[in-house]
């Protein structure tokens, strides 16, 4: 058994080696890694480091693990007519699926999480994909006010600004679709279904499936008292990092009100909404040193604040992801392989008419 674990692991190796993905990953991470700290005093960051007061990051960690928590009663209620969970179910699957975000590229984790709502609640895993494109727009558009009710009150440098005009179209399209789709489902399930008629024919069921699965995870938002939690829970979530960030800040001296840590943290998280490496190691520094370079503060003492914030929001879930893995005795790289979104149990999606039959329940 020892042995064939061995063997498997190192399979698992190669494949990833291998994958174009993976080196796509490294290398998006190291051009931005060289643009956020090429003019950065390495002796200063040490410095930083010995002077830094690490108090500090207790309290972010507590801020940083219930915000988790926030976002785990958020899922519960936009997968509530799926399965039935607990809030701390669902905590676990986010902190399984995190974790995979942050070691893996592409964000690999939302296809875990599907695979983990799949095997652990039996819900079908293009049905949960629906529910997480949900979750993706809601982080978006909350992270996108943060960033331009910030930009507004405080100004920002051209690179911020741009960040902020790309992230206001692309997520004015997906509001907009989001709006199409809760107003009028049967229409646009129909529009969809004749361009799906284009694509090729090998294509057409999978993507019909998936279509048919992000109308499924709309019915959530059309139960007032979900949709209520889920809008809700966004934006004290994502207040409750900033929080984390401010403390961090505090433990590198550096004495900004939480409005600039809202932009930093706003600017760093919107920079990965493009998947590419792995945990969005690389842009997310470069993003969030631009707003703190804007605010005055040193770049030495900007590149020390985004690696150690950065650390703060993957390293514990990286811990808490990997030990749900083990608790629920389920193999990173099997999870990994498990994770194509399709329904192994083969039961049909919900008609037109039963996704109106449930969202007038």
């Amino acid at each position: 058994m020892v042995v064939g674990a061995r063997s498997e692991r190192r399979v698992e190796k190669v494949r990833v080696l291998r994958s174009w993905r993976f080196w796509l990953g490294l290398a998006v991470s190291a051009f931005f890694i060289v643009l956020a700290f090429r003019s950065t005093n390495l002796s200063a960051m040490g410095s930083a480091l010995r002077a830094a007061d690490y108090r500090w990051l207790l309290p972010a960690l507590i801020i940083y693990v219930a915000s988790l928590f926030v976002r785990a009663i958020r899922y519960q209620a936009l997968v509530h007519r799926l399965a039935k969970t607990t809030a701390g179910q669902m905590f676990a699957v986010l902190c399984i699926a995190f974790m995979a975000n942050n070691i893996v590229p592409a964000r690999a984790g939302e296809l875990v999480r599907a695979y983990v709502m799949g095997e652990r609640h039996g819900v079908k895993k293009v049905a949960a994909l629906g529910t997480i494109v949900v979750e993706r727009l809601l982080d978006g558009l909350t992270l996108l006010s943060f960033l331009l009710v910030t930009v507004f009150a405080l100004g920002a440098n051209e690179t911020v600004r741009g960040l902020a005009l790309l992230a206001l179209l692309v997520f004015a399209c997906g509001l907009l679709v989001l709006a199409a789709l809760l107003a009028f489902p049967e229409q646009c399930w129909l529009l969809i279904q004749r361009a799906i008629e284009f694509l090729p024919r090998r294509a057409r069921p999978f993507v019909r499936e998936l279509s048919s699965s992000l109308l499924d995870g709309m019915v959530t938002l059309r139960h007032p008292g979900a949709a209520a939690v889920a809008v809700l829970c966004s934006p004290l979530a994502w207040t409750m990092e900033a929080a984390t960030f401010w403390c961090v800040g505090r433990a590198f001296a550096i004495h900004l009100h939480l409005g600039w840590f809202m932009m930093t943290m706003a600017a760093g998280n919107l920079a990965l909404t493009v998947p590419s490496s792995q945990g969005g190691i690389g842009p997310f520094e470069y993003f969030a040193k631009q707003v703190l370079l804007f605010a005055g503060i040193g770049a030495s003492a900007a590149a020390v604040f985004t690696i150690a914030v950065h650390a703060m929001v993957i390293l514990p879930v990286i811990v808490l992801g990997l030990f749900y893995l083990s608790l629920f005795h389920l193999s990173l790289g099997r999870t990994l392989r498990g994770t194509t979104p399709a329904d192994e149990e083969g039961r049909p999606a919900l008609t037109v008419s039963e996704r109106a039959t449930v969202a007038r329940e």
